[in-house]
């Protein structure tokens, strides 16, 4: 019996911090309020399943007021309408009347501190550096 052997594992391939690969979401500004309760529903509606790294929401001070934002759920590559929402995502859309727009997150976990930082001026990300 042929036994397989390892020749070489590929690793991710290198790019500058500020070049990493992104991918689009569907997201929208919600009210403090209503965080908690959006973001347990859309964690049973529509899972991040592929970016566990990307934070669900962004928290942004302008001009001393409190924004959040919160991924509603992934878009597709190229996509300009709004047909490619899920009809549950897009309830909830309608039932709070939220604004959705397109935005970037960065598609893998970052790898370093630069990775992490260049990841959060799209989106937070989470980073946990290698033990």
């Amino acid at each position: 019996m042929d036994t397989w052997q390892i020749i070489h594992i590929p690793d991710k391939p290198q790019v500058p911090p500020d070049q990493q690969p992104t991918v689009n979401v569907y997201a929208a500004v919600i009210e403090l309020k209503l965080a908690n309760s959006l973001v347990r529903r859309l964690n049973q509606i529509a899972p991040l399943e592929n970016l566990r790294h990307v934070k669900r929401v962004q928290k942004k001070c302008l001009e001393g007021k409190t924004q959040l934002s919160v991924i509603l759920c992934l878009a597709c590559e190229n996509e300009t309408e709004s047909n490619s929402i899920p009809q549950d995502v897009q309830e909830l859309i309608n039932s709070y009347q939220l604004s959705s727009y397109i935005t970037k997150v960065s598609k893998y976990a970052p790898l370093s501190k630069e990775e992490w930082e260049e990841q959060c001026k799209l989106w937070p990300t989470s980073y946990h550096p290698p033990t």
